[in-house]
């Protein structure tokens, strides 16, 4: 297994899996798929030498890391915009490979503290954040809100 940034021209295997992590997200865990701004944020990543991190096996990119400073964030601010794998990878550490990398090369990049999201029902993803240094700083809460009702005047 290789861990290395991401280039340019791994962006067509980059938005396939991207949208299989927000398939699964969805899937598992009633998140909306956010995956063009997501792709966005990477390929600013990319094109800014951030910590955009795939994995390949047999030159084949079969996991994917996002670690991303964005303009008009505080200095040494990182986005954690997701990493995800193929499933017969996820027992093999590869996620905990590609995190590693991508930290050391934020840390390398400014970055001084790395704020991210993990779904509430995601056990595993919350107990692998934990065990990899994370600390919950609060919660992320939402509201739908109903459309309103259409106005129409009295005539």
């Amino acid at each position: 297994m290789n861990v290395r940034l991401a280039t340019i021209d791994d962006l067509p295997a980059l938005e396939k899996l991207v949208g299989y992590f927000w398939d699964e997200q969805h899937e598992k865990f009633g998140l909306p798929k956010l995956v063009e701004p997501t792709i966005g944020i990477i390929r600013f990543g990319i094109a800014t030498g951030q910590a955009v991190v795939v994995a390949v096996h047999h030159l084949e990119i079969v996991g994917w890391i996002a670690r991303v400073q964005m303009p008009g964030l505080p200095e040494g601010l990182g986005i954690g915009v997701g990493k995800w794998t193929f499933e017969p990878f996820r027992q093999e550490h590869v996620c905990r490979d590609m995190e590693q990398f991508a930290d050391e090369h934020a840390r390398r990049a400014g970055a001084t503290v790395l704020t991210g999201e993990v779904a509430k029902d995601n056990v595993a993803g919350i107990r692998s954040a934990l065990a990899a240094g994370w600390r919950v700083t609060g919660y992320k809460i939402e509201k739908t809100l109903e459309r309103p009702a259409r106005y129409e005047e009295a005539t």
